[in-house]
């Protein structure tokens, strides 16, 4: 399953919960806040809109809410024998439950993949990096050379200026 999928099945899971807690858009804005979190009322609408598990939002907007629902909620005790509408809440938080921690895998292993292309990337600098001071020191070396060079030249010049002058005397 893409993450994409994992996203809407996580996008689907998170109305359902919504819809049997009865949690309205504010409400839901003001937890997000209380437990550190920043959410915008519109991004919250526009999670919850008609169609919207079609869409794709950012991890954080999808994280304060689902932290919102899930995680600030005390779990339903198992359902009672014959009390359907509290079994079908309780199975429906497990499987909401079942759709975070895969939509939160396929984050991770994105987020994995994006550090090894970075790690990648720091590597080939890295490489390239010695490379620039490796030829730098170079350049130092010849300058170096180069100065002793023309060092001697001007000693060997003062000294043919030398013999010159005394020659015409």
């Amino acid at each position: 399953m893409s993450r994409s999928e994992k996203q809407k099945e996580y996008i689907l899971q998170l109305k359902n919960i919504k819809e049997s807690k009865g949690y309205g858009y504010q409400r839901i804005v003001d937890e997000a806040e209380s437990l550190g979190f920043y959410v915008s009322l519109s991004s919250v609408r526009r999670v919850f809109a008609e169609g919207s598990e079609d869409l794709s939002f950012r991890d954080e907007t999808l994280r304060a809410i689902g932290r919102v629902l899930l995680e600030t909620t005390e779990p339903t005790p198992e359902p009672v024998k014959g009390d359907t509408a509290q079994r079908w809440e309780y199975y429906e938080q497990i499987e909401a439950l079942k759709a975070a921690v895969e939509y939160k895998t396929a984050t991770i292993d994105q987020l994995n993949a994006e550090l090894q292309r970075q790690a990648v990337q720091i590597d080939r600098l890295r490489t390239l990096l010695e490379k620039r001071e490796k030829q730098f020191e170079d350049r130092d070396a010849d300058a170096r050379s180069l100065q002793e060079d023309v060092r001697r030249k001007d000693r060997k010049i003062a000294e043919l200026i030398d013999r010159i002058e005394e020659l015409r005397k």
